[in-house]
């Protein structure tokens, strides 16, 4: 399956940030249909997690990249349970019922980082 998200500069932003540490454990939480999650496979990296609400769109992406990611159903108020060091929320807020209950969540499986 090749997917287009070469076209997209937030894609490569992400890419440009993290190229030179591909051990890095991603969430994608509100993954959608994949295309982040999958463009940073291809990139080299293998600790993705997809977080999406049950739906035929998630169905979908688990049966279309089976074992190569984790899955997360995010139905459930607070469904994290590991550290991050990147998360992605590419346009998913904007659907959320309560977008700062999710960002204050997501914010507290983010790996601090001392400057």
């Amino acid at each position: 399956m090749e997917l287009k998200t070469q076209r997209d500069p937030r894609t490569n932003s992400i890419i440009s940030c993290y190229s030179k540490t591909p051990n890095l454990k991603i969430l994608d939480y509100g993954c959608g249909c994949g295309i982040y999650g999958h463009y940073l496979y291809k990139k080299g990296y293998r600790d993705i997690t997809l977080a999406d609400i049950e739906s035929s769109t998630f169905q979908f992406v688990q049966k279309a990249f089976g074992e190569n990611f984790k899955y997360i159903k995010i139905d459930n108020p607070n469904p994290l349970n590991e550290i991050y060091d990147v998360i992605l929320l590419i346009d998913c807020l904007a659907h959320a019922f309560n977008p700062f209950e999710i960002i204050k969540h997501v914010f507290n499986h983010l790996k601090k980082v001392d400057y």
